[in-house]
């Protein structure tokens, strides 16, 4: 998606979960024939409108997929959890 290119995954398991609706293309699973066939559909959705496809996937994965939006997720849901779960003490017991 960086590099301006809109994925087709095979929707069987994790590769399926990494593409959503509007950023890439879920190809069914099913045999070798049918798995064509869709892929085929796929790309030549591709070759009709690749701008506007190619644009959607680049501005998710610089706004989503780099280190830095990472990082700042992580800060996020650090600053979230910390505010709403204070920190307990620990008794430490003396022998």
């Amino acid at each position: 998606m960086t590099l301006a290119l809109k994925p087709a995954k095979i929707d069987y398991v994790g590769p399926g979960e990494l593409v959503s609706e509007g950023l890439g293309f879920k190809v069914p699973m099913g045999n070798r024939t049918q798995i064509v066939t869709h892929l085929r559909a796929r790309l030549e959705d591709i070759a009709r409108n690749p701008v506007q496809l190619a644009t959607a996937a680049r501005t998710h994965a610089l706004a989503n997929c780099t280190w830095a939006a990472k990082a700042t997720r992580v800060a996020a849901l650090y600053d979230r959890i910390s505010q709403t779960a204070p920190l307990r003490a620990v008794a430490v017991g003396h022998s």
